[in-house]
């Protein structure tokens, strides 16, 4: 299998990694990727099981990104470590992103329950889900790095577009953290975006988010919140002479 290891099947393992994708996640994108190549033509490992074959390469790939971008990693690993915590509490979690907006990631336990009932003369069974007080542990830490991420992405989308609407660009598109508008404004929006990042992030926003944490526990489980990830050496001012931080 030496060389067939490319881009599309590593990319969209890479780009999730972030979002706190799981081993099981990895193997089905390997799988789907490798399905698309089989579909522009001959059997891309040769008739080799696409399955098998992604069984194998996930956790490779999973220790490949998890050693290349080792502070994204150690990222979610404190935010789950924050997660396991307030589910200690028995609490739900709480956070307020940079442009204000509160956030809250309330993930229950269901029950279901079926109820026999009538209609048009036959007797059906219905089944009600409805959520219990008990925190699913399980989704509060699998949830979190998306979410998180998410958060501080839409914090930035909100602060680039009043910045935006400030300097008399009107009209803007976004997809995620994509943004277009039209080509006479693009270099003012080029500009806005790196600077409401910069903006954003010049300030430590994880140990906000730690001290919004501390609060919201009772004072026995203060002392088990790890301290934040250390910094790196990134100047985040050169985001703005950055030619590709947005495009």
């Amino acid at each position: 299998w030496e060389g067939k290891v490319i881009r599309k099947l590593t990319k969209q393992p890479a780009m999730t990694f972030a979002y706190s994708v799981t081993l099981r996640g990895v193997t089905n994108q390997i799988c789907n990727a490798l399905t698309d190549l089989d579909n522009s033509g001959e059997k891309y490992l040769g008739g080799i099981s696409n399955i098998e074959a992604s069984r194998m390469l996930a956790p490779i790939v999973y220790e490949a990104i998890s050693e290349t971008v080792r502070a994204a990693a150690e990222g979610m690993l404190w935010l789950k470590e924050c997660v396991r915590i307030t589910s200690k509490a028995k609490l739900p979690l709480t956070w307020t992103t940079p442009i204000g907006l509160p956030v809250v990631q309330d993930y229950r336990l269901y029950e279901r329950k079926t109820h026999g009932v009538y209609f048009g003369g036959r007797r059906i069974r219905l089944s009600l889900v409805q959520p219990v007080t008990k925190i699913n542990t399980r989704k509060q830490g699998s949830g979190i790095g998306a979410n998180y991420v998410h958060s501080m992405d839409a914090s930035h989308l909100m602060s680039a577009t009043l910045m935006a609407n400030a300097n008399d660009i009107a009209y803007i598109a976004v997809i995620h953290d994509s943004f277009g508008t039209h080509a006479a404004d693009t270099d003012k929006l080029f500009e806005i975006l790196r600077k409401t990042f910069v903006q954003q992030y010049a300030g430590d926003v994880l140990a906000k988010f730690r001290d919004e944490l501390i609060a919201q526990l009772p004072e026995e489980l203060h002392e088990e919140v790890p301290p934040c990830p250390s910094m790196g050496t990134l100047d985040i001012n050169d985001v703005l002479n950055s030619e590709y931080a947005f495009s």
